[in-house]
């Protein structure tokens, strides 16, 4: 209590699928499994200022192993990530302000096949990323009922080569009657890779 606030998170997800189609003598086993975990310490550094930081790992592993007459085949995937954030925040009245950094480590490999056709192999060797970003956000009252939220992240991601990309965002919000708000906004973000084949996803 003295430190902070220490929170475990975790989930653990396993689905086993059994194919048998007898008319063309054919079996199979869709087996795929997923885990995520994070660490997170939430410390006071003053009655205004909070320092939080997370660890946080995700595993997607994915097989699928089929036997078509006289032909067997093994078809898989997997995603790990391993990442580290550190915010922290000021509030005081209506004006609220956070500024952080975030690392991740993505260790991927794409479909690979495995055939007793040596001419059907497909393979895929692992394929890492780093990932590092810096942000931040400020929320306050441009006037007595005018909400503000601006927001600046500067993201790089290194795998063959480096990105760089600014990512700033903007949000007004305005009251239209006194039970709803009206709010616009401005986001520009970066999608290295596609959210299907990766397992980015934590408590962080």
């Amino acid at each position: 209590d003295k430190v902070g606030t220490l929170m475990f998170n975790a989930h653990f997800n396993r689905d086993i699928t059994f194919l048998d189609v007898m008319m063309y003598d054919s079996r199979g086993t869709l087996n795929w499994w997923n885990m995520a975990s994070s660490l997170s310490l939430s410390s006071p550094i003053s009655q205004n200022v909070v320092l939080d930081n997370t660890l946080y790992l995700s595993i997607y592993d994915n097989k699928f192993d089929v036997s078509l007459v006289n032909n067997k085949l093994k078809i898989g995937s997997s995603v790990n990530d391993f990442g580290v954030r550190s915010v922290v925040s000021y509030k005081r009245g209506d004006i609220s302000v956070y500024a952080g950094m975030e690392y991740n480590y993505r260790n991927i490999r794409p479909q690979y096949v495995v055939s007793s056709f040596s001419s059907a192999n497909i393979h895929t060797p692992f394929d890492s990323s780093h990932q590092f970003d810096i942000f931040v956000d400020s929320k306050w009252k441009l006037a007595q009922f005018i909400h503000a939220d601006v927001g600046l992240r500067i993201s790089t991601y290194c795998s063959d080569k480096l990105w760089l990309y600014p990512e700033p965002r903007i949000m007004l919000s305005f009251p239209i009657t006194a039970n709803s708000r009206l709010s616009v906004s401005y986001n520009m973000m970066t999608q290295y890779i596609h959210l299907a084949p990766q397992s980015n996803t934590s408590f962080a």
